[in-house]
């Protein structure tokens, strides 16, 4: 698919004026917001009676959550969902999106769309297209080579049958992953197209349907081989796709702009795929909503992004979140970009709206805060200073995984820890200063494993990048002045004096970080006082307590 096969919409019809999003006039920022919006988040709003966490609350809760042993996990939705972020972001590329997950498995198809690893359903693509099998027939592989004059929309058009387009446009979604998704979810959206009542008659009606590699051939899609991972192990599964690369989004670009009952429907059956029992399915769905959403952003948030976000399941809030990425992703008009970033920030400021208040912080937590850091702290910062407690524990979590990623994008680790510097300075004895300093002593804590060594984060990042001593020491010594992170902050330095110990070459690092810690009196009396304790096992503390004596 290329980059811009979602941007070419001149060529078809408008939607109606009550559909439409005009990126040119329409401004979707807070201080322009149209009444309507206003009027849909308000009810969203009055849904929520939940008591919120007090401020000291959320911040004990932000420390209990962050004081686990785990990593923060990585959301099923997040892989899969990368290959999506690459295919339509030329900032995704540049950054090497797709390498910052060395763990994460993501099987292509074809090059066109990508397989997830969920577990309930992992799709392995195999590269050996069904030609003459048994099962499928003859004939079933011939159509690779019997490539149809007929464009894709043409197709399209001479299937007048709602179940024969229900299944084109399920494999636009779908395209790529095992055939039986494709399938039954077309089915959902057929009964979407074609509601009926059953009756005792229809169990009579015989099926009399085409084989299912003749019905293949003439919407010029293919099957091959793959696997599914389950509980009871690796089964055989199909997976099916288009042969042209382009069929599918050209497809959805011509359903979108040309058959407006089967838009209409489409957006219903996405927002009903956000339950879908595999992972994959879901990503795709968020995805495809993310594309239509740059062809008109209000149906589509009204539709899928609003009531996902104000869902209290989580998993449909990340795929609100995911979705948005996808505009926010936009390089061909930036105005069209530009309306994911509105929708956050005015979710970022609304008050007593905990479930979009949530699903920004999902936003910022991933995709959005990975390409644009500074301004998902910024909304971040806005959220944390609501007073909502509840919220705090989420934030928190969002920085920190927004510095796991940046672990191989320095620079973007820079940023967190001088935007955290900033946060302090900024609003001293607030509830913002307590949480940053929290988040700070998880980034404390955090370790990679290389070389049969587990080494502190921090350390390692202040040895390559000598500018972010400075930082590390202030966000120290502010740690160390408060009784929520004081303890914590000196269990994490002893766990650095013991990687040392062992790692010697870091020593000149930790020298420096500790002699700088100890600017008065108070200070010096009270590192000392640790590091005394700490030698009679430790050499290195041995060495730093002589290091602190001899500057005295």
């Amino acid at each position: 698919m290329s980059d811009n096969s979602f941007s070419d919409a001149s060529k078809y019809g408008k939607k109606s004026a009550d559909q439409s999003c005009t990126t040119d006039s329409e401004d979707l920022s807070v201080t322009n917001r149209d009444s309507e919006n206003d009027s849909i988040e308000q009810n969203i709003n009055a849904d929520e009676s939940v008591k919120p966490l007090s401020e000291e609350e959320g911040l004990n809760a932000a420390k209990s959550f962050l004081d686990g042993n785990e990593e923060v996990r990585e959301d099923k939705e997040f892989a899969t969902f990368l290959r999506y972020l690459v295919k339509f972001s030329k900032k995704a590329r540049e950054l090497g999106i797709e390498g910052l997950f060395s763990t994460t498995t993501i099987y292509n198809q074809g090059g066109n769309h990508f397989s997830g690893c969920d577990v309930g359903a992992q799709n392995i693509v195999g590269h050996n297209q069904k030609i003459g099998s048994a099962i499928h027939g003859d004939d079933s592989g011939k159509h690779i080579e019997e490539r149809s004059d007929s464009s894709i929309e043409e197709i399209f058009d001479e299937h007048e049958n709602v179940k024969d387009r229900s299944f084109m446009i399920a494999l636009a979604v779908l395209e790529g992953c095992n055939y039986r998704y494709v399938l039954n979810t077309s089915r959902q959206l057929q009964s979407i197209l074609q509601p009926k009542e059953k009756t005792e008659n229809d169990l009579d009606i015989r099926v009399n349907e085409k084989k299912r590699s003749t019905w293949l051939k003439e919407i010029r899609a293919y099957l091959s081989d793959g696997e599914e991972s389950t509980e009871c192990g690796q089964g055989q599964i199909d997976i099916v796709s288009f042969q042209c690369q382009e069929d599918s989004s050209t497809l959805l670009r011509y359903i979108w702009h040309e058959y407006d009952a089967y838009a209409d429907a489409l957006l219903q059956w996405l927002y009903e795929l956000g339950e879908h029992s595999s992972a994959d399915v879901r990503s795709r769905a968020a995805g495809i909503a993310g594309q239509l959403a740059i062809y008109e952003f209000r149906p589509v948030r009204e539709k899928i992004f609003l009531p996902w976000a104000k869902s209290e399941k989580q998993s449909l809030q990340r795929l609100t979140a995911l979705a948005l990425s996808i505009v926010a992703s936009y390089d061909e008009n930036e105005k069209i970009a530009q309306q994911a970033f509105n929708i956050l920030h005015h979710w970022s400021g609304l008050k007593n709206s905990f479930r979009l208040n949530s699903t920004a912080i999902v936003a910022y937590g991933h995709y959005i805060g990975l390409l644009f850091p500074q301004q998902a702290l910024d909304n971040l910062k806005i959220i944390a200073q609501s007073g909502d407690g509840r919220l705090f524990s989420d934030i928190a979590q969002a920085v920190v995984k927004l510095f796991d990623i940046g672990e191989k994008v320095s620079e973007r680790n820079l940023i967190i820890l001088n935007t955290l510097k900033e946060w302090i300075k900024q609003h001293p004895k607030t509830s913002l200063h307590k949480l940053s300093l929290i988040i700070f002593w998880r980034l404390m804590r955090k370790s990679n494993f290389a070389n049969n060594v587990q080494r502190p984060v921090l350390l390692l990042f202040s040895k390559e990048e000598k500018q972010v001593t400075s930082s590390i020491v202030f966000l120290i010594r502010n740690s160390l002045n408060i009784p929520l992170t004081s303890d914590l902050t000196i269990q994490a330095i002893r766990s650095w004096v013991d990687f040392v110990d062992k790692q010697q070459e870091f020593y000149e690092i930790i020298a420096i970080i500790i002699f700088n810690i100890a600017k008065t009196e108070g200070e010096k009396r009270r590192i000392c006082s640790y590091l005394s304790i700490w030698s009679r096992t430790s050499n290195i503390a041995v060495r730093l307590l002589d290091l602190m004596k001899r500057s005295s």
